[in-house]
């Protein structure tokens, strides 16, 4: 019977210490080319996130992490505001291998203006940026799909000032979209050219990747961004995502 109930206590520890395993997370922030202020203050909520939403969070600057005994540590690998050529051709190979193996991509911002040459990462975020006008409010509105709970916080629309990216078309076949900006409420005589994108004009989406999931949100220039609940439960559900393909509100992960 004492061995019974011995056995039973060290299963019961076991399982305790595998659900008590949290999601690891890589937050890469190197900038080969314009730098956005709100990195600093992004990597800081990320870490706040994790803390009260049991993932923990890595942050660096460093390209030499990419290779595969380090990305074989984490489950996610974030791109907060990465502008330009910031992998080498090794430090790529084993980023694909990442994904490749099921690793979870989530990006951030100017992700989207980063790695233009690398048709991998092309087709993993889905979309590239080409310009934006003026930093103004505008009004973002709620894209029905079947991974509402990634939107839930910001209602049908949601009014911000920030910075209103206009992409390429899709570099890859079957992204859901999440968000789009309404046209209509903001100005775009500042563009470097011709708009490209149209009336419809999404601004985050997600998909499966090459044997991984990628997930990408276009907002993220300004602190205050960063400080929405809304948009701190849309990271957290992103990250959740991700890392384990479960399609979860954030307020049902603490």
């Amino acid at each position: 019977m004492r061995i019974l109930i011995s056995l039973a206590v060290a299963l019961l520890l076991v399982a305790q210490q595998v659900g008590a395993q949290s999601t690891n997370v890589l937050v890469f922030t190197k900038t080969a080319g314009y730098r956005h202020a709100s990195i600093e203050h992004g990597v800081a909520v990320l870490q706040q996130l994790g803390d009260a939403y049991r993932f923990e969070v890595t942050h660096t600057e460093d390209s030499t992490q990419f290779r595969d005994a380090t990305l074989a540590t984490y489950d996610v690998v974030v791109f907060l505001s990465t502008t330009g050529d910031v992998l080498g051709p090794d430090e790529e190979a084993a980023f694909e291998r990442f994904i490749q193996e099921g690793g979870g991509f989530v990006g951030i911002h100017a992700a989207a203006d980063t790695e233009y040459d690398w048709p991998f990462y092309r087709e993993l975020v889905g979309r590239q940026f080409v310009q934006h006008p003026e930093h103004q409010r505008g009004r973002i509105h709620t894209v029905p799909s079947d991974f509402p709970e990634a939107m839930t916080s910001f209602g049908d629309s949601l009014t911000l000032y920030e910075e209103w990216y206009e992409y390429t078309v899709p570099y890859a076949v079957g992204l859901q979209d999440l968000m789009r900006i309404d046209t209509s409420t903001y100005n775009t005589r500042a563009w470097l050219g011709q708009e490209r994108m149209g009336v419809y004009h999404p601004l985050a989406w997600y998909h499966e990747h090459a044997g991984g999931r990628a997930f990408y949100t276009g907002i993220g220039h300004m602190d205050d961004t960063f400080d929405l609940p809304a948009f701190q439960d849309h990271l957290v559900s992103a990250i959740h995502w991700a890392a384990t393909g479960e399609k979860r509100r954030a307020s049902t992960l603490r």
